[in-house]
């Protein structure tokens, strides 16, 4: 999966695209997708994915910052929230899914 990321600037009073930081999930080191379900519990407090996305948020900015290398802070306060908000949910749910995967190849492994 492909994660974009727009920087936008303030041109004669209209936003434009100054930057666009893009990456892969392929190269989501695995200390960021711990960082991420060490945040989640789903077990123990019954989360949602919603619910678990807004308890992450508070830790999205470092984990941006790591993922579109180069990403500055003064960058990450022009980026429209709504960008912001659709990538964080992309982050988390592949971590879901990964953890899900790597836990159902395990059982089937078991299984077999």
């Amino acid at each position: 999966m492909e994660l974009k990321l727009n920087v936008y600037e303030n041109k004669g009073g209209k936003r434009i695209v100054k930057k666009e930081y893009v990456t892969d999930t392929l190269f989501i080191s695995f200390g960021i997708v711990e960082d991420i379900l060490a945040k989640i519990d789903f077990k123990e407090s019954g989360d949602t994915t919603e619910q678990a996305i807004k308890k992450s948020l508070p830790f999205v900015k470092p984990i941006l910052k790591e993922i579109f290398v180069g990403l500055t802070d003064k960058e990450l306060r022009t980026c429209n929230t709504v960008d912001l908000i659709v990538v964080a949910k992309q982050i988390i749910q592949y971590c879901i899914e990964l953890l899900y995967g790597v836990s159902d190849e395990k059982n089937v492994k078991r299984e077999a």
